[in-house]
């Protein structure tokens, strides 16, 4: 089986890292070729090629008639789409693909970061949507949601992950040595992660962190950082919230966290939800992408039903209570972690594929 995969770029995003890790584990009757009409970064291009998929690289703006002539050099025999834009392209010029099935990956419930530009998305999405052969929605939030609006036959498959089974030891430093209790935020530092109310809760709660020896440290990168880092400051809560580059190592913070805090408002994974069950590590987040699909099966784990800052106070407090995690929990944990490795949820994706075309 010849598959295509289509996305608008080849960045750090769940939807790029989650293509790499699960092309490792394809199988051998299937080839895969992977069309980028955006900027890439080489160590997401790299570790596409290292699996044997092939890589061709379109300008940004390219139109739908060169998306389509890309593809159709490739001679697919099925067509998968992972970015809204080219759901769009492919499925408005389908008749061009002959009778080349196409599959959608829905990887969020909403379809655009902007605001504004989730209506007139959505409405080009249910226009082209009854084309496609197949949706693959990535959580259940993202099954009922606009990206998979009037779809024929929407299935759920998790994308899962992977841990580095390196370890970086000196990570450790990222809390101070008296921390009791370590909270992580692991993420881009972007407005839909909403670290700024997820701040505005620890002002709120800040001495119950001191009084259980809580700390969080937030590590990411992106263009709120300055306004985070002034937000510490004016808050008065340096003491317990640290603001940390991007880690190349994140399975070393997160076997070393208590909890991983996820305050986003909306999410399509997000693969660090996966990599905490795989190391054993609590979460605690809003309700959001795949957060209900784990939770359900994870009671260890606290929710928000939302992401206000009474929300996320009430969250931290649960979070606050509970208290730190022990190695035999964390140990037990994490073996009950593995349903959500790549390894387990990368065949039933093929499967789909495979059963529908059939």
């Amino acid at each position: 089986m010849r598959v295509v995969e289509v996305l608008s770029g080849l960045g750090l995003g769940g939807a790029e890292i989650s293509l790499a890790q699960r092309l490792q584990h394809q199988p051998s009757q299937v080839s895969t070729s992977v069309i980028s009409s955006g900027p890439s970064v080489d160590v997401i291009r790299n570790r596409i090629r290292q699996t044997g998929a092939s890589v061709v690289e379109l300008p940004r703006q390219s139109s739908s008639q060169e998306l389509i002539s890309a593809i159709r050099t490739q001679s697919p025999d099925v067509v998968i789409t992972h970015t809204p834009r080219a759901t769009f392209k492919i499925l408005s010029q389908h008749q061009s693909l002959g009778s080349t099935p196409v599959v959608v990956a829905a990887h969020g419930q909403t379809v655009s970061d902007s605001p504004h530009m989730r209506i007139p998305i959505a409405a080009g999405l249910r226009l082209v949507n009854p084309r496609a052969t197949l949706h693959i929605a990535v959580s259940q939030a993202a099954a009922n949601g606009p990206w998979c609006h009037c779809a024929q036959h929407i299935e759920v498959c998790h994308l899962g992950s992977e841990i580095d089974l390196l370890d970086d030891e000196s990570i450790v430093s990222t809390w101070p040595n008296e921390t009791e209790l370590r909270l992580l935020v692991l993420s881009r530092f972007v407005i839909t992660k909403n670290l700024a109310r997820l701040l505005k809760a620890v002002r709120r709660t800040r001495e119950p962190f001191r009084d259980t020896g809580a700390h969080l440290a937030l590590v990411g990168e992106g263009p709120e950082r300055e306004r985070l880092q002034a937000a510490i400051r004016r808050y008065e809560i340096t003491d317990i919230v640290s603001l940390h580059p991007y880690s190349p190592v994140p399975s070393s913070l997160l076997r070393r966290t208590d909890w991983l805090v996820i305050p986003s408002t909306h999410e399509g994974g997000p693969l660090t939800a996966f990599e905490a069950q795989l190391v054993g590590t609590r979460l605690a987040a809003t309700r959001v992408g795949v957060i209900p699909d784990i939770a359900q099966l994870d009671p260890s784990s606290v929710t928000a039903p939302a992401h206000t800052v009474t929300d996320l106070t009430r969250l931290l407090n649960r979070v606050l209570e509970t208290g730190p995690l022990n190695e035999l929990e964390r140990r037990r944990r994490a073996e009950a972690g593995r349903r959500w490795s790549i390894e387990h949820t990368a065949p039933r994706w093929y499967q789909l594929i495979q059963r529908r075309l059939s």
